[in-house]
């Protein structure tokens, strides 16, 4: 008796916690579960299965290695800035140091390159300025939030600093931060005319990072408009050129691609993407955008990867 009332109370605590999961959203079958398949630690650079796909999130070992990719290739630029013998970790120190402690006292040397520079030393001074203002925001957390009407301050001051800036590599950056200022800020006009401005169109072969950088902002000001087609667009000039970006730029482009046509519920959300990847290929409208073969081919193979 005593073995069948245990029984009996087992199985029902089992059926309730069926019910909690199945009430929480179901858990997927292991073989969708492929985090458990590969593990980061083993798998080489560039071998990792799931980059630039739609399990890239369980994936973190990418992320990381992308954010490490993107600052390598910032540090080689500052480096052409000020000179190798500047070292790296002096420029560590007086761009990235500045962004994670506030305030900051740099060593003597470094010390002596702002001094040297004056207009490096302004900028390192604005950073410092916008940096509580444009920092990663997490979407919990529903104490700090963003100062829209400061940070339109910032962006005005960071016009001030820019016509009083000579070296173009730094004015790139001062511009970059203006319009991510006035974009976080939620004016996504004024942040898309102010792109138009001080990123006109060049046909030069090479850009800078922060140009491109730049761009992606322009996407979003595009995305913020509802100009779908034209922020895919950008995000793919962005893919092609800078690879610690694509995944940011893949997201991006699924954005745009679901709020085309946004659906009203969880369920529709998924049934979206399935049949997205059955038969989504790029409209008529968004290839007409691509200036050549070489564009419309990464189009199609951004849209290849996400549909993958």
């Amino acid at each position: 008796m005593k073995f069948l009332i245990l029984s009996a109370i087992i199985l029902l605590g089992l059926g309730g916690s069926i019910t909690v999961i199945d009430a929480c959203g179901g858990y997927y079958a292991s073989d969708s579960d492929t985090h458990i398949l590969f593990d980061p630690a083993i798998v080489q650079t560039g071998l990792s299965p799931f980059l630039l796909t739609q399990e890239s999130q369980l994936y973190q070992s990418d992320e990381v290695r992308l954010s490490a990719e993107l600052k390598e290739s910032n540090i080689r630029e500052w480096e052409s800035y000020l000179g190798e013998k500047s070292g790296r970790e002096i420029i560590e120190e007086i761009i990235y140091d500045t962004l994670e402690t506030y305030p900051h006292s740099y060593s003597s040397k470094a010390q002596a390159i702002l001094d040297r520079n004056k207009d490096l030393g302004k900028y390192v001074s604005y950073l410092r300025s916008i940096q509580p203002q444009i920092r990663q925001i997490d979407y919990w957390d529903t104490i700090h939030k963003r100062d829209s009407s400061l940070m339109l301050q910032l962006a005005a001051a960071g016009e001030q600093l820019l016509s009083s800036t000579k070296k173009e590599f730094l004015k790139e950056r001062i511009a970059f931060n203006i319009i991510r200022l006035q974009l976080y800020a939620g004016n996504s006009v004024m942040a898309g005319l102010s792109y138009d401005r001080l990123f006109p169109y060049q046909s030069k072969s090479k850009h800078s990072l922060i140009w491109y950088q730049a761009m992606a902002l322009k996407g979003g000001v595009l995305y913020r408009n509802r100009q779908f087609d034209s922020s895919i667009y950008l995000f793919s000039r962005v893919f092609d050129a800078v690879p610690s970006l694509r995944n940011m730029c893949l997201i991006n482009m699924d954005w745009n691609l679901m709020s085309s046509d946004p659906p009203k519920d969880a369920d529709a959300y998924f049934y979206r993407q399935e049949m997205y990847k059955e038969s989504s290929r790029p409209n008529a409208h968004l290839l007409s955008l691509c200036r050549n073969d070489q564009e419309r081919a990464v189009i199609d193979t951004m849209i290849g990867i996400r549909v993958a």
